[in-house]
């Protein structure tokens, strides 16, 4: 029963934060001095040509007016047509977020089994020049930005020895059948492997620095001494002991590593062409294209402010401490 009253008042929270993103949203584009009906309408032609735009994207109604047909149409997932590509909103954004998914996850499935597993082995031999390499090291990969790493490999892999591709996700002049045998050919895999390649550093730092702080607190609990005590195996005190009880942090912080893998996507699909949502923002911000603009920018923060409900159901299955009183 309080599970059940915990998971209903985290849903309430979850609909009244996107209810609160959407309209802070709606309230800064209309404070922006462009004039969006500029993007479908040249300002040279005639004002009264110019009105009925600006009729047909209801634009000429008042601004609270507006704002209840905005909310009407975001409760329905109903965005409108984007100004530049003239088409549905809600269809670009569905094509473009499965993109930005399959490099995102791809990415942060690396970096978090990399991270996590150095980062715990780390503080396993700690004071070890094993354990001081891993530490260096992600220090390192935070100080470098992932676009940096992204123009970097692009000049030596791409222009320099001319070994992967320079951008987008396959190549423009094959065709697929479908966008899953897309995924599966070795065409989007040598594609996306710079990509991922210059993201996964930067986001690794965050599992390796908190899973080897955390095993360092964990190694010098009762009971692991209890359990070297009893004859249990190091291999087994090491997986079933430590690790697992020290995931929880990583999980507390996944989705923080959402938002700044998101926002940090951006400069990535820009630099690689890759036509995900970071892109696709990138280019509504810049033709103007605020249907387009609104509904990236609320998709990016839907995906973030739904994982952290999702960590939060999750704590209590890692953790019998944890209680939904």
């Amino acid at each position: 029963m309080a599970r059940r009253h915990y998971v209903l008042r985290r849903v309430g929270q979850l609909l009244l934060t996107v209810f609160a993103v959407a309209t802070i949203m709606f309230v800064l584009f209309r404070l922006s001095p462009a004039d969006p009906t500029a993007t479908v309408i040249s300002p040279a032609l005639d004002p009264a040509v110019r009105e009925r735009m600006a009729a047909l994207y209801g634009l000429d109604r008042p601004v609270w007016l507006q704002y209840l047909l905005y909310v009407r149409n975001v409760v329905t997932f109903d965005f409108g047509n984007s100004f530049f590509l003239q088409r549905p909103v809600t269809d670009i954004l569905a094509d473009r977020v499965t993109n930005t998914f399959v490099l995102m996850g791809t990415a942060l499935f690396f970096a978090f089994s990399l991270g996590t597993a150095l980062g715990s082995y780390a503080a396993w031999k700690r004071r070890t020049l094993f354990e001081r390499s891993v530490f260096l090291s992600a220090i390192v990969f935070r100080s470098i930005p992932s676009f940096l790493l992204g123009l970097l490999f692009l000049f030596v892999f791409s222009f320099e020895l001319r070994w992967l591709p320079v951008g987008q996700m396959v190549d423009p002049s094959v065709e697929y059948p479908s966008r899953l045998a897309m995924f599966l050919s070795v065409d989007f895999l040598v594609h996306l492997i710079l990509p991922v390649v210059s993201v996964v550093p930067f986001i690794m730092a965050f599992p390796m620095l908190l899973m080897r702080t955390t095993m360092l607190e964990v190694v010098d609990e009762d009971y692991i001494t209890i359990c070297r005590a009893k004859g249990v195996s190091e291999s087994r005190v090491f997986f079933r002991h430590a690790v697992r009880n020290s995931l929880l942090p990583i999980l507390t912080v996944m989705p923080i590593v959402l938002g700044a893998a998101v926002a940090g996507n951006i400069l990535i699909e820009t630099i690689y062409s890759w036509p995900g949502i970071g892109r696709t923002l990138v280019q509504a911000v810049l033709n103007g294209d605020f249907p387009l603009a609104q509904g990236t920018f609320l998709l990016i923060a839907a995906i973030v402010i739904t994982g952290n409900f999702v960590v939060d159901l999750l704590y209590g299955l890692l953790d019998p401490r944890i209680t939904y009183d």
